[in-house]
Formats: C-alpha cells, structure tokens, sequence
C-alpha cells in the first residue's frame, strides 16, 4: 500500500506489478511512503505556500516533513525549513488593512477630518440633521462650513476703515480745499464700505449657523436657510456624482463648493465647504456598502 504523490490516497499494488521499495528512485522514494490504513482524518489536506510562486497548494498532514515538489512552477521544497516572504507576502505586510478597511466603511477614523473638529461637537450642532434620522440610522461624516466665508466682508470692512483713516487725515483744518474734498469723498466710500462689509459679515454668519449637511449610513442630509429654508435628504444609492470645486486659495486653505448630483441630473450646491474631498469619499464609501 503506497500513497499517491497528487491526491494522496491510499492504493493497494500487487507484488508483481511494482518492485520492492527500496528499488525505487531517490527522488520518489519520499512519495512512496506507506499508510498503515485509510482513515478520513488522515486524508485531510493541509494548505502550503509554495516559496518560488506564492501559489497555495493541499498535501497530507504526514508530507510536512518531506520533500515536495509546487504543481504550478515545479519548485521543489521541504517545508519544515525557514521559507524566505514571497512578493506577495511582502507587498501584504506593506500594505495597511485596517486603515483601508476603516475608509471603505467611510469610518471617521478612517478619513483625516481636517479643520471639522470633534464628531461630538459636530452632531450636537446639526438639529434638523440629528432629528431627521430614522432607526438605525447614523451620521458618518459632518459637513461644516470653511471659516473662509469671512474672508470677504472682513476684507471690506478693512478696507472702510483704511478710507476712513485716509479721509478725516485728509479733511483736517490743515489740508488745502482739493485734498478736504478728496478726504470727505473718501470718508463717504468708508461709509458704504462699512455697511457693505457688516452685511456681508451678516449673511455669513447666518449661512455658517443655518447649514447642515451630513452623510448617513443611509442618506445626504442637508439644510440651508433661516427664515426660508432648503433642504435635502438624498439616498446615497440615488447620488450619481458629488462634484468638488476648488480654487486656489480654496486648496491651500482646504475648502471647496460641493455639488450633489443625483439621478436625472439634479444638482444641489453647497459653498465654501470644509475639506470637500474627505466629504466625497465618505459619500462614496457609503454607496459601496449600498
């Protein structure tokens, strides 16, 4: 009774077909290794990695030991001995699962926030969001508007103030009649400089306290308005593209405008939004899941 080297059952030879064992060859001498009977538990087949391909082979639980021969590359191995890592074995130990893992799920872990702050802190500033979810239903990534929203009216008030400053220099006693009618026509421009910058600086002020935008395990949430007020509430399986915009100060300073495209070519637009592509990919993580 030998083993068979490739499925490594058990066969019976009469005496007169073969020779006696130890007439066989050297190099096959080790898969001629007798059974003492067939039992299922010794037909159990353990996986193996062959050192030259990679490839993962089955042998007997009694060919540990032996020298065996890859039935893909013909590389031939004894695997009690220290095996050198394949390339493919290398390039696994390089790569981080966990981390990839946590950004397909669109994990906060996962994803670098990025000026959001604590997720904490973010929910608890999202009441239209936080009251909208259904059961078993959580947020997954807060949207905040970008602190580059002032940037604007807090130019324009600055710039009243420089008119301002140059004016009444200019409209002093001192000054001769053309530079006071220079000064007072300054001083009219810090005016309206000044009212255009406070009601910028109000409108923004507003838009950062009365927008929300969120994504769910299931939807986009989003709202916008004080008085008159927008909102949206997408299925993530119905969103077909979130565009990013991006200008220059916008990537040195991580903002961007959103644009949630659904099916049918619905486009709904969000300014000045705070590290608009970890937003995308967390929307796009969940439809993956979807």
């Amino acid at each position: 009774m030998i083993a068979c080297p490739k499925c490594g059952q058990s066969q019976v030879i009469p005496e007169a077909v073969g020779s006696p064992r130890s007439s066989l060859p050297d190099s096959t001498a080790t898969y001629a290794t007798p059974l003492p009977a067939f039992h299922p538990v010794e037909a159990r087949k353990v996986p193996a990695n062959c050192p030259g391909c990679g490839r993962t082979i089955l042998i007997q639980p009694d060919q540990l030991s032996l020298k065996l021969q890859c039935s893909h590359c013909d590389t031939v191995f004894v695997l009690n001995q220290p095996q050198p890592p394949t390339i493919r074995q290398e390039r696994a130990d390089q790569f981080d699962f966990e981390a990839q893992a946590k950004a397909d799920e669109g994990s906060l872990e996962g994803i670098e926030l990025g000026g959001f702050g604590d997720q904490s802190s973010n929910i608890a500033r999202l009441p239209y969001v936080t009251t909208s979810l259904v059961r078993g239903e959580e947020i997954v990534r807060c949207g905040r508007v970008h602190w580059a929203v002032f940037i604007s009216p807090v130019f324009i008030i600055l710039l009243g103030m420089i008119f301002l400053i140059v004016g009444l220099s200019l409209n002093s006693s001192r000054s001769q009649p053309d530079l006071q009618k220079v000064g007072s026509l300054l001083f009219v421009a810090s005016c309206v400089f000044f009212c255009i910058g406070l009601l910028s600086l109000t409108s923004a002020f507003i838009y950062v306290s009365a927008t929300e935008l969120a994504v769910t395990t299931q939807r986009i949430i989003a709202k916008q308005g004080l008085i008159s007020r927008r909102t949206l509430e997408m299925n993530v399986a119905k969103v077909e593209n979130i565009q990013v915009d991006q200008t220059v100060l916008g990537r040195l300073l991580g903002f961007g405008k959103i644009t949630v495209v659904g099916t049918g070519g619905t486009r709904e637009p969000f300014s000045c939004i705070a590290d608009p592509l970890a937003f995308r990919r967390a929307v796009q993580a969940q439809s993956h899941r979807g």
